[in-house]
């Protein structure tokens, strides 16, 4: 046991050495005073705490080996330290987190227990002390980097941020070596834009010795930089260099540092988004459509003032009470609206919508709304459009009115053909059977009233045909299904058997090429190519053998063409503007059968798919009938564009 650690026992017992040396390996510091409070025994962990050799401490006063103050650094005044206090009246205390000045000049934060001893040759105290500096910076960093943290969260600007940092480094740094100065190398370079402690002229001083910085710190300069290396700014701590122990100062700086590399790329986001926010606000401004954005939780972030035009209610009214939109909504449709609005935090929704203005005018409303997610794919905002519909609406509601008179008319017409057919053909089959009746007794007929009785059988028939094409007619627009795929091979297939005997009678030759399949109905299809079929067979050059020809193109703007043509007759089609129109015949020629129905046939089935045709043709050459599909109507399934088998 060292020499300056004996007590004042001239001849310590052997337990008593054993005990002292034990305390003497102790990491606490161990001092016993005297009852005037000088130092009888101190031990190593004492002597380093307190900067002296135990030597020069045996036998000092208390106050000559250091500096005690209160936590807040105030000195107690001669006499009134909770030690002197123990000392006199002879009672424990605990004390925690006075400040210790040693003989060294460091500051240290301890923590001690004084406990008075007496026996019957002397009296005193034993002290035990406990360096919680360490613990106390770390809780005070914790505490400050929270706080900092605290204000980022909030949205605080880069000026107060910059402010809480620099003031907790002048608390957490004693002794007046925490002023510092940020100076914004990358838009400032050479110009201080924080400063804490320092005059302007001081901050100019040091600046102008500080010009140069290293990749690391040096002395005073302390630089904040990016992930990338990218030098952000500096920072400045007067005197630092000449400190004999700057660990403290230098944890409080290095945490200082980190804290500034947070705020300014904090900063940077803020200004990132300040600017996108602009640029939106100035779009959304100058769109007819309402722009709005809320939190997740409905709260109203931005609403763009086409707001006010559509609601007629003020845009800061809608700020003030953010669910005045709702009350505007008809009470017809705010149900549904307030429904679609409590289940918007989960995805998207689209809403139409009656809202009465204030002025009594009633606007329709289309209401979009997206959400927004964050890296994690939680929704962080929702996002939308609002716009007037009104004209489309009233638009459609037109529309809806004129469709319901036209499907009245077309059953109506339906129902007037069913009639007109019935109470027709019921006279004409009296007259088709009275005159078959007199055909068969014609032997007390004279040789004209046989003529007239043939005459009036053939107008007959033909009456029948002609009621038989109208009503045939006027069904076409009863077909109340969806499309379905038509095989147009198969169907000219069948027309082609159907007519095989007139092809045959009229010498006809067919050159056909294999058609696509495409979306319509099979059954009128197949009247569309037996219209076709049969007018080229009416309409042919006697002297001249039939040939008509099937095939598709395509056409230099990618449509699909059918097209029909015959080496007939043929006709200026300038004179005839009417030619599929009902009831039309080409030079009303009455050698050729037929009602004048079928062509207008053939054009309305072709129009009931959204397709077009037309007629090229040419006197005593033969006529091209067209019939063409629009680019997207009807397309071969499965393909994008047309391909010719």
């Amino acid at each position: 046991m060292p020499e300056h650690n004996k007590t004042h026992s001239a001849r310590p017992s052997p337990n008593a050495a054993v005990a002292w040396a034990l305390i003497d390996k102790l990491r606490e510091g161990i001092v016993q005073l005297d009852a005037q409070g000088r130092i009888e025994l101190i031990n190593k962990a004492a002597c380093e705490l307190f900067g002296g050799d135990g030597n020069a401490l045996y036998g000092q006063a208390w106050e000559a080996v250091c500096d005690h103050c209160m936590s807040n650094g105030r000195r107690y005044a001669p006499g009134q330290s909770p030690i002197r206090q123990a000392l006199s009246d002879n009672r424990e205390r605990r004390i925690e987190g006075d400040r210790f000045v040693g003989l060294d000049g460091i500051s240290r934060v301890v923590s001690y227990d004084c406990l008075p001893v007496a026996d019957d040759q002397a009296s005193g105290m034993v002290i035990s002390f406990v360096d919680v500096t360490a613990d106390l910076l770390t809780e005070q960093l914790h505490t400050w980097e929270a706080s900092i943290l605290t204000l980022m969260s909030g949205g605080a600007r880069l000026s107060a941020l910059i402010e809480a940092i620099l003031n907790g480094l002048d608390v957490l740094t004693p002794g007046g070596q925490s002023a510092l100065v940020l100076s914004d190398s990358s838009s400032q370079p050479g110009k201080a834009i924080f400063t804490v402690s320092l005059t302007a002229r001081a901050c100019d001083d040091l600046l102008r010795e500080s010009t140069e910085l290293s990749g690391k710190s040096s002395g005073d300069v302390w630089p904040v930089r990016d992930d990338a290396g990218r030098l952000l700014a500096k920072l400045y701590c007067p005197g630092f260099s000449q400190l004999e122990d700057g660990q403290r100062e230098r944890r409080v700086l290095e945490r200082a540092v980190s804290l500034v590399r947070l705020a300014l790329e904090q900063d940077q986001v803020h200004r990132t988004r300040e600017d996108s926010d602009r640029r939106f606000q100035q779009l959304a401004e100058q769109v007819s459509e309402v722009f709005w954005l809320t939190q997740r939780d409905g709260t109203l972030l931005y609403v763009s003032p086409a707001f006010e035009r559509i609601w007629g209610v003020p845009v800061a009214t809608l700020y003030q009470q953010p669910w005045v939109w709702v009350d505007c909504v008809v009470a017809d449709d705010r149900d549904r609206v307030i429904k679609a609005q409590a289940l918007q935090s989960g995805g998207h929704y689209q809403l139409e919508y009656r809202i009465s203005r204030p002025d009594g005018g009633i606007r329709w409303i289309e209401d979009l709304a997206f959400p927004v997610k964050d890296d994690a794919g939680q929704v962080i905002r929702i996002v939308g459009t609002a716009r007037d519909i009104t004209a489309r609406k009233s638009a459609e509601q037109r529309i809806d009115g004129l469709l319901s008179d036209l499907r009245r008319s077309n059953d109506e017409l339906q129902s007037f053909a069913a009639i007109v057919s019935h109470d027709l053909q019921e006279p004409l089959r009296k007259i088709q059977m009275f005159s078959e009746r007199l055909q068969r007794d014609t032997e007390h007929l004279g040789t004209q009233q046989i003529h007239f009785l043939v005459r009036m059988q053939q107008a007959a028939v033909r009456m029948r045909n002609l009621i038989q094409a109208l009503l045939r007619y006027a069904q076409l627009s009863a077909i109340d299904e969806p499309q379905q795929p038509v095989d147009l091979d198969r169907l000219l297939d069948e027309v082609l058997a159907d007519l095989e005997l007139r092809l045959n009678e009229a010498g006809a030759r067919i050159v056909r090429k294999p058609l696509p399949q495409i979306q319509g109905y099979s059954s009128q299809w197949r009247q569309v190519l037996l219209n076709l079929l049969g007018n080229a067979l009416k309409f042919r050059r006697p002297a001249v053998a039939l040939e008509v020809a099937i095939h598709t193109e395509i056409s230099n703007d990618n449509h699909l063409q059918l097209i029909v043509a015959d080496n007939g007759l043929g006709f200026d089609v300038t004179k005839n503007p009417n030619l599929f129109k009902p009831f039309y015949r080409v030079g009303q020629s009455p050698d050729v059968e037929g009602t004048g129905i079928g062509l207008a046939i053939v054009e309305k089935i072709v129009h009931q798919h959204g397709l077009t045709i037309r007629v090229e043709s040419t006197p005593n050459r033969g006529s091209r009938f067209i019939i063409e599909w629009p680019e997207d109507a009807g397309k071969p399934m499965g393909t994008r564009h047309w391909t010719v088998p």
